[in-house]
């Protein structure tokens, strides 16, 4: 896959999350792929060749936007920003106009091997890929950068959601509400709704995997999460377990934190192979684990301070207290 294939556009406006560098090394395991970050963050950062970065505030980004409506958008939040995700493809056209896709993914994620999962074979059948607002990618054409602003079924849903400042999560597939991908299959486009991401229920103290199902518009939680162990492994995002006493994979295009603060070992920088638990990420040797060993890290690896502070928060939830 050449390098030029697809590129992600991530605005971040504010101080960007701890496990930033983490991402970063996870995005130079995947060198046919490149990312682009708007910020207004001025951290000093060893940004691979494959990321490239542009100073930008939340009000500059916001003007940006505005030029393309003959009408004034709300966007006073950056929560709000996430409703404009499927703007990104026509205000940087010009920038990536080089590019066959380009797409939008969330920082508080870890990629695995991208390629994996995004072949050559799928990417050639299809304009729209997955249906999350943590990571969606388009095939880059003047049409389908334009596609948002079409009426379906009579209305322009883009404009409705432009004008509130309510969240509306028109960027992804989520309850009754219209979004890019009712767009993007009412025009007759081909979309790649495989999940392939490990997204981590937010609230859990275990790393739980929650999956939207699209037809039931409700997620579907993993029932038996404990006995999984999360690792990055030489640019490969997996689960392992151990099954009939044998280790057993599963392989995820990439992990999602939902903002859980994770603290983490700067060794991880200069390793290929990590172990990600419940609030701490660091280097792991995987040579070295057998079914037993597994077996006892998955019963005993936990972050008692993190333990501590879910009972306590739930105990606050019980008796009204609150926790400071």
């Amino acid at each position: 896959m050449k390098n030029n294939k697809c590129i992600f556009i991530v605005p971040y406006f504010g101080k960007l999350p701890n496990t930033f560098p983490l991402f970063l090394k996870s995005c130079e395991e995947n060198p046919e792929f490149n990312w682009l970050i708007l910020t207004d963050d001025t951290s000093e950062y060893n940004y691979p060749s494959n990321v490239k970065v542009i100073k930008k505030n939340f009000s500059e980004f916001k003007k940006d936007i505005q030029k393309h409506f003959d009408f004034k958008i709300c966007l006073d939040s950056y929560q709000k920003l996430c409703d404009y995700k499927p703007v990104y493809g026509l205000l940087l056209e010009k920038l990536i106009a080089r590019y066959e896709f380009w797409g939008y993914c969330d920082i508080d994620v870890i990629f695995g091997r991208i390629s994996d999962f995004l072949t050559e074979d799928i990417l050639s059948k299809n304009d729209k890929f997955f249906q999350m607002g943590h990571c969606t990618v388009f095939r880059n054409t003047h049409e389908n950068n334009r596609l948002f602003m079409r009426k379906y079924k009579g209305a322009l849903e883009y404009k409705k959601s432009f004008t509130t400042n309510k969240v509306t999560t028109f960027d992804e597939v989520y309850g009754d509400s219209i979004d890019i991908d009712d767009l993007f299959a009412f025009y007759s486009k081909k979309i790649y709704k495989r999940n392939v991401s490990f997204d981590i229920q937010p609230g859990v103290l275990g790393f739980q995997n929650a999956n939207y199902d699209y037809n039931e518009k409700k997620y579907l939680y993993e029932l038996h999460y404990w006995n999984k162990l999360c690792v990055w492994d030489n640019g490969q995002v997996k689960r392992i377990f151990v099954e009939n006493n044998e280790i057993k994979t599963l392989n995820y295009m990439y992990v999602h934190l939902q903002d859980r603060k994770i603290n983490w070992s700067v060794k991880c920088l200069d390793t290929d192979q990590w172990q990600i638990i419940p609030e701490f990420i660091k280097p792991i040797d995987l040579g070295k684990i057998t079914p037993t060993k597994l077996k006892l890290m998955l019963k005993f690896n936990i972050d008692f301070n993190t333990l501590d502070y879910f009972c306590l928060r739930s105990l606050a939830k019980i008796k009204h207290l609150v926790v400071k």
